[in-house]
């Protein structure tokens, strides 16, 4: 006789920090910072709960204009130690160096114009020092420095 039973046990916490700063007119300091952790125990056997993600965030600081906006940001993204991967999940260990996956940071630019109503042309700049990285648990390596051009047009 079979039956699914709910031997097992996990436990999962984290938290984000959110902050924003005016501290010129129109200038602001944003920032996000997200950290989550997991055990799952069976058997007798902790190991880490798959999927999840070192910390990570972003921060920026931004000026705000009625014509115009610009925004210099950073994304990044702690390290994955090789103790906290789940040797039986699913995380790309693969990809991951002997010590895990290495931290991470892009600096980016954005500049956007208001042309008119809700129409804008956005220039942004991505990963300006051209950094090798992988977002965690993917398999494919980031784009190297990113030049983006966007137009809005409502009609």
């Amino acid at each position: 006789m079979l039956a699914n039973q709910n031997k097992a046990h996990a436990y999962i916490y984290g938290a984000s920090i959110n902050a924003s700063y005016n501290f010129i007119k129109n200038t602001s300091v944003e920032g996000v910072v997200t950290y989550t952790n997991g055990r799952y125990t069976s058997n007798g056997i902790t190991v880490p709960l798959d999927h999840i993600p070192p910390v990570y965030g972003r921060i920026s600081v931004k000026h705000t204009e009625q014509k115009w906006n610009a925004e210099i940001f950073s994304l990044f993204n702690g390290w994955k130690r090789i103790e906290d991967y789940n040797p039986y999940g699913e995380d790309n260990l693969q990809y991951a160096t002997v010590d895990g996956m290495p931290s991470w940071h892009t600096l980016n630019i954005r500049v956007a114009l208001n042309l008119i109503k809700s129409d804008f042309f956005q220039l942004t700049i991505e990963n300006i020092l051209d950094k090798n990285y992988r977002y965690f648990a993917s398999g494919i390596s980031a784009p190297g420095r990113n030049f983006v051009l966007s137009l809005k047009i409502g009609f």
